[in-house]
């Protein structure tokens, strides 16, 4: 079976992620703007995917917190516009599939192993159809992401570890 590339699907995809605010447990979001390709082959593991994140599509479902998720003192967007991942391969270490690559994130580039869930079947047309769901965590100074202010007593507003999830189809 030759390699067959597949455009993500924006209306059945998403692109999320979670971080905790002290004050307010795991504020979540999602990025509703997003574009690229995965590739699936012959063998399970000949797998691979690139997308391409338009980073001012931020949601929370506050305004004034996703505009300030877009100031320079987190993603800046109006310098760095989209984040990008490009896996390198998928391996099989003996539990989950792990999907290594390259994530770039406010000019930064940092090697971010996901761990990967695959989905595929027939659909309605009797057409195979592939999707998969790959998470992990990065920690937001590791991209350059700005400092947090303390709040009153010990700790930051948010933490460093930031939760990402791609659910692809």
């Amino acid at each position: 079976m030759p390699a067959e590339s597949s455009d993500i699907d924006p209306v059945h995809s998403a692109v999320s992620f979670a971080a905790w605010h002290t004050t307010l447990g795991k504020v979540c979001g999602r990025f509703t703007s997003f574009s690229g390709q995965f590739v699936t082959g012959a063998h399970f593991l000949d797998f691979s995917v690139t997308i391409s994140v338009d980073l001012a599509s931020v949601s929370t479902g506050i305004d004034q917190r996703d505009e300030y998720i877009c100031s320079t003192d987190v993603l800046d967007v109006a310098l760095y516009p989209t984040m990008t991942y490009r896996s390198t391969c998928l391996c099989d270490y003996g539990g989950p599939f792990v999907l290594e690559g390259w994530l770039t994130l406010r000019g930064v580039t940092r090697f971010v192993p996901l761990e990967l869930e695959v989905a595929g079947g027939a659909d309605a047309a009797g057409d195979t159809r592939y999707g998969f769901r790959a998470s992990g965590s990065i920690n937001g100074s590791d991209f350059g992401i700005g400092t947090n202010p303390p709040v009153d007593g010990d700790g930051l507003a948010v933490s460093d570890g930031i939760e990402i999830l791609l659910a692809i189809y």
